[in-house]
């Protein structure tokens, strides 16, 4: 089993591939490890390197090599929950949009000018659109699990916002 450090390097360098900035000599192979097991199921560096890619489209990446060995890191264990909120919600025979899963998908396919170029940058980063499909599936499950069995039980009041917002201001300020 590879290193977490080293895990890390195969995420970045993933993103830097599905980005078209760097190709490296890898066996085919190697491009896509197994990274983790998450109880038996494969956690692919490719369903890290979606999570991070999605962090860094929210402009957390930072330029600074150690903030961004941060960002990976949380990239790593957003991607096991998700993992893990996706088998509980099978388990409890939670279906995804498959709405929400189609538009997704349409939304890639326009972004990278169509499906061909899509696949052709999944092909660099070692996976293919069907298995794109089924992390974004995993997402969908993920989601469908907390809106159902997390969020319905949460009840939250108008004052106890207004008064968390006035105890504790640091932590809906903007740093400098």
């Amino acid at each position: 089993m590879k290193t977490a450090s080293s895990k890390i390097t195969i995420i970045i360098c993933l993103v830097a591939m599905a980005s078209g900035g760097i190709a490296f000599g890898q066996r085919k192979a190697d491009i896509n490890p197994v990274l983790y097991e998450v109880n038996g199921e494969p956690l692919h560096a490719v369903d890290v390197s979606l999570v991070l890619q999605s962090m860094a489209a929210q402009g957390r990446q930072t330029g600074d090599p150690e903030a961004d060995e941060k960002l990976a890191e949380m990239a790593t264990e957003r991607a096991i929950e998700q993992k893990l909120l996706a088998q509980k919600a099978r388990k409890l025979g939670l279906e995804p949009d498959s709405e929400r899963i189609a538009q997704v998908m349409t939304n890639m396919v326009k972004g990278a000018g169509g499906r061909e170029a899509l696949d052709a940058t999944f092909a660099k980063a070692g996976t293919s659109y069907d298995r794109v499909v089924e992390n974004v599936r995993e997402m969908e499950l993920a989601r469908s699990y907390i809106e159902t069995r997390i969020q319905s039980g949460v009840s939250v009041t108008e004052a106890e916002i207004a008064n968390q917002y006035r105890e504790h201001p640091e932590l809906f300020s903007l740093p400098d």
